[in-house]
């Protein structure tokens, strides 16, 4: 789909490979049985049927945000001194299998031939978006402005430069499940040649609800709802 892919790793017991952006990477991972932690959170995590697991939140001491976080849920975040990777509690980060990572000096961004620069934001869905929403505003304080949209009720946290967005449907599992997420293209047409030379079907671009352009991208690999966005022209 024209991403360039970093060499294959072990990351945490599993084999993986990174799309380096702008302000984060998108992790992809396959589990290869290894018997660590994180191998058995995901695994549980795939048992759910889910292909998109969650996300890491890099920091510059692990320690400290675990204390933090500890502050405000009152859930204590056990750890060692040298800890590189820490998993928080499934109950503080509903529907995202989520994990505290140190900042290891990671590669520049790369210019990706279809455009792509940055994940502009990852999808939750929810029964109820408010409910989820409170959740990661106890523990991690983020603010939640909710709005009543064409489609229904979400909810937006930022979260550094990417949107949490919570999208209410009765039909989600409870309380919230990773759905998809949209990227950031400064180009939204190659994108979607791109996608669709990789031979994907693409759904626009259209206009977003969020302002700008959105194009959906219908068969995604790995079942991910995947979008592409371009804001708004600046005038």
């Amino acid at each position: 789909m024209g991403f360039a892919l970093g060499s294959p790793r072990t990351w945490q017991g599993c084999l993986c490979h990174d799309i380096v952006l702008e302000h984060a990477d998108i992790r992809l991972l396959v589990n290869d049985g290894a018997r660590t932690e994180l191998s058995r959170a995901v695994t549980g995590a795939l048992a759910c049927n889910r292909t998109l697991l969650g996300w890491t939140w890099t920091c510059a001491d692990i320690g400290e945000a675990a204390r933090a976080i500890g502050s405000r849920s009152g859930v204590e975040l056990a750890h060692d001194p040298g800890t590189t990777c820490l998993q928080v509690p499934t109950e503080l980060t509903p529907g995202a299998l989520t994990l505290l990572e140190a900042v290891d000096g990671a590669d520049a961004p790369v210019d990706h031939p279809n455009a792509v620069s940055s994940i502009d934001h990852l999808v939750l869905m929810a029964p109820d978006a408010e409910q989820p929403a409170s959740v990661y505003a106890d523990n991690f304080a983020l603010r939640p402005r909710v709005r009543d949209l064409p489609r229904g009720r979400y909810a937006f946290l930022k979260a550094g430069e990417t949107i949490l967005e919570i999208s209410a449907n009765r039909e989600a599992p409870a309380p919230a499940a990773a759905w998809g997420l949209a990227l950031q293209s400064a180009d939204i047409t190659r994108s979607v040649a791109s996608a669709q030379g990789a031979g994907h079907e693409v759904s626009g671009p259209n206009k977003a609800i969020q302002g700008g352009l959105i194009a959906s991208v219908i068969d995604a690999p790995g079942g991910i709802p995947l979008a592409f966005m371009q804001a708004e022209a600046k005038d």
